[in-house]
């Protein structure tokens, strides 16, 4: 969990360490400081299903291209499945989240469920997820989300089937 109570107008990652905020790291295989991206906001005010609780900390503004940055969890073995859930709200469309395992040469990524978004319309875009960050694997969304909107995003990987699975606001009790 991060709730990113961290100063607001600093960048999540330190060009010169490679290292940020919490447990943010950049992969030391890769370099960090190409841009301010992202940037530490104050908090929006989320609107979030009744049975939540209240939002705390800042949020996270990504405003172009940039580092990956990530946080590093133990190695989850062979099967079993891994979940990851955030509330955010689009502006623009792109790549933006995902899970990674560090190949085994330790000189890159292997992004897993990686969530996409794409732009329908100036104020519509469908959400997508694939198990590689090959958008021709994507599976999206038919029916399209607004801009501006609060969103829950609950995703899923199974390790041993190298399958992703995603949930949008979905029920929760």
């Amino acid at each position: 969990y991060d709730g990113f109570d961290y100063t607001v107008g600093s960048t999540l990652i330190t060009a010169t360490t490679n290292s940020g905020f919490g447990s943010w790291t950049i992969p030391s295989f890769q370099s960090a400081g190409s841009t301010s991206d992202p940037l530490l906001v104050a908090s929006p005010t989320w609107s979030l299903p009744a049975n939540f609780p209240a939002a705390t900390g800042n949020a996270i503004e990504y405003v172009g291209g940039g580092d990956d940055p990530i946080i590093e969890i133990p190695n989850q073995g062979a099967t079993g499945n891994i979940y990851s859930s955030f509330v955010f709200r689009v502006t623009n469309p792109g790549f933006f989240y995902s899970f990674a395992k560090v190949a085994t040469n330790l000189t890159s990524l292997n992004y897993t469920s990686c969530v996409y978004i794409t732009k329908v319309s100036e104020t519509t875009f469908n959400l997508g997820i694939s198990e590689n960050n090959n958008t021709t694997n994507a599976v999206f969304t038919t029916t399209p989300f607004n801009t501006n909107t609060d969103i829950l995003i609950v995703i899923a990987y199974d390790i041993e089937n190298a399958v992703s699975s995603m949930w949008i606001n979905p029920v929760v009790d």
